[in-house]
């Protein structure tokens, strides 16, 4: 099995993060249960890397498994992970034992990511973001500095979190009974917030679960959600409202005649009907 090194030189468009590497790709068949430690350094065995310090595993587990096979069809377009190159994770980042990890991966200073998480390939996970037990993340998708992704949400692929967005999971919270004595962690229920494909949550943004943020759609910074966003709509405000509606390209379509928008950037064609906005490449799905 190939050596797990300790790397600290900067690589391209990867900055200066210190990162767990496995030294050459790792296929499938081979991965098991890594767990990572901060300390515990050795010299190195023969035939491991030389002139890097290697570290006994004992805090993250990297395994692969099918996104399709755990998520919802949105998911689809992170794919097979067929083998794991690497996981960057800061050495300030918490991270459970149990956490499932796509090629790819980085997490930051001061990241915690709970237990039963799923992150697809190419996730990042900024400085003092939080992300709870069992939260599934699609690939190429980015959790930004401070946000706030609790149980059981749910992230499609390329999906943006803004810096210090909160999604909620709880109805009413409280943190005592109507007797006074303290909640517990398991008398209330939880529920999530689902975003899909593409989407993005601006800023500060709160998201009160339920709810759906639909595919490709945008929450303007500061905005507070508490219904269901329809595919490509763009909404602000608290509560937050449809404004405008936007493209896969994340800018305000531009009308072209009745029910009919287009993007100013790549000029692809998009059809209202009635409170929803459909894409001609769906549209041609829907037709087949």
């Amino acid at each position: 099995m190939p050596p797990l090194v300790w790397e600290s030189s900067p690589r391209p468009c990867q900055g200066l993060l210190p990162c767990w590497k496995v030294a050459q790709p790792l296929p499938v068949r081979q991965v098991r249960s890594l767990r990572l430690s901060n300390g515990g350094a050795r010299t190195p065995r023969s035939g491991e890397a030389p002139g890097r310090p290697v570290h006994k595993l004992s805090k993250v587990a990297i395994l692969t498994r099918l996104l399709r096979s755990v998520s919802a069809p949105f998911f689809a377009p992170a794919g097979r992970l067929t083998y794991v190159t690497a996981a960057r994770i800061h050495p300030s980042a918490d991270v459970d034992s149990d956490i499932t990890l796509g090629d790819g991966v980085a997490i930051w200073h001061l990241a915690q990511v709970r237990s039963g998480a799923v992150l697809g390939e190419n996730c990042i996970v900024g400085r003092g973001a939080y992300v709870g037990p069992g939260v599934e993340i699609g690939a190429n998708s980015k959790i930004q500095n401070y946000a706030l992704v609790y149980e059981p949400a749910r992230l499609g692929a390329g999906v943006f979190i803004g810096p210090a967005v909160v999604l909620t999971n709880d109805h009413f919270p409280r943190a005592v009974n109507p007797d006074g004595t303290l909640k517990s962690g398991h008398d209330w229920e939880l529920v999530g917030v689902t975003i899909e494909e593409g989407a993005s949550i601006g800023a500060r943004a709160v998201c009160v679960a339920p709810i759906t943020i639909g595919k490709w759609a945008m929450v303007a910074a500061g905005a507070t959600v508490t219904r269901d966003v329809p595919n490509y709509a763009l909404v602000a405000g608290a509560p937050a409202k449809r404004i405008k509606w936007v493209g896969r390209a994340g800018v305000p379509l531009e009308s072209a005649g009745a029910n009919n928008w287009v993007c100013p950037l790549t000029g692809e064609k998009y059809e209202q009907q009635g409170e929803r906005l459909v894409h001609s490449q769906d549209m041609k799905h829907e037709e087949k």
